[in-house]
């Protein structure tokens, strides 16, 4: 093989092959990881594929645990693909989302610079009653949520602004099945979404967002990958301290 030219992949799933640069100068390196970060960003395109169109129009988006990645992906990609105004399959987008999220207040900011237009304290008590009254006193039709958290009570909560703002006929996609110790919510549609559905139902959109869209929106800085990667010293002796980080949730302690 020739170096840099080598490629890992499923002959069966094609969209799937990844090239594998062979060697990288150490900043080229974390550009390339960088870039695989983006596999995580699927699980929402898998779940955007499924939306119908969206007309123009003040239309609403709540994501609930707005810091990690997927959510900071289902976030940007709410906005760039409704300004690119596509029809690929099954998406139909003619106008960008309005998206409200949840996250600690250390990342309101951030969030909001990537186009959240507004952020809320998940920890709060109140916090559906704050989302859904900043919902209804900004006039946005909030119908879709996405939580991407999908542990403890998320979907619960996900459901109830929902509840709250949608007369009925929402949608909330989750990650993980929804609880079995909470009712689903009557009128709130839930869709489970992962990313091998990118795959193995639209495998046309994989293609096209791999060749295409995901090089040009990264270029044009439209889609940003978060968070940034973190370089935690020692080797292979430090597993152990990225899995205690991870399972301790603070994965997005260093996004800008």
């Amino acid at each position: 093989m020739v170096p840099g030219k080598r490629i890992l992949y499923s002959e069966k799933l094609l969209p799937r092959k990844s090239r594998i640069p062979c060697r990288l100068r150490m900043p080229q390196i974390f550009q390339w990881l960088m870039l695989q970060l983006l596999r995580l960003f699927i699980s929402c395109v898998a779940f955007l594929v499924q939306l119908e169109k969206v007309d123009q129009g003040n239309e609403g988006f709540s994501v609930w645990g707005g810091a990690s990645s997927v959510d900071a992906a289902t976030i940007q990609l709410s906005n760039t693909l409704g300004s690119v105004a596509i029809s690929i399959s099954r998406i139909w987008y003619t106008g960008q989302y309005s998206v409200c999220t949840t996250a600690s207040p250390k990342h309101h900011e951030y969030l909001k610079s990537i186009s959240a237009f507004a952020a809320f304290d998940y920890r709060d008590a109140e916090v559906v009653e704050k989302v859904v009254d900043a919902v209804k006193s900004s006039s946005v039709n909030l119908t879709i949520g996405v939580d991407a958290i999908t542990e403890n009570n998320t979907s619960k909560l996900s459901s109830d602004i929902l509840t709250a703002t949608a007369s009925g006929t929402g949608k909330l996609v989750i990650t993980l099945p929804f609880p079995e110790t909470d009712a689903k919510p009557e009128g709130i549609e839930t869709l489970q979404t992962t990313a091998a559905r990118i795959f193995t139902d639209s495998p046309d959109v994989g293609a096209w967002f791999f060749d295409g869209f995901l090089k040009n929106v990264l270029e044009k800085k439209y889609l940003v990958p978060l968070p940034p990667i973190e370089i935690i010293k020692g080797g292979i002796s430090a597993t152990q301290e990225v899995f205690d980080q991870l399972k301790a949730g603070l994965v997005e302690r260093n996004s800008p």
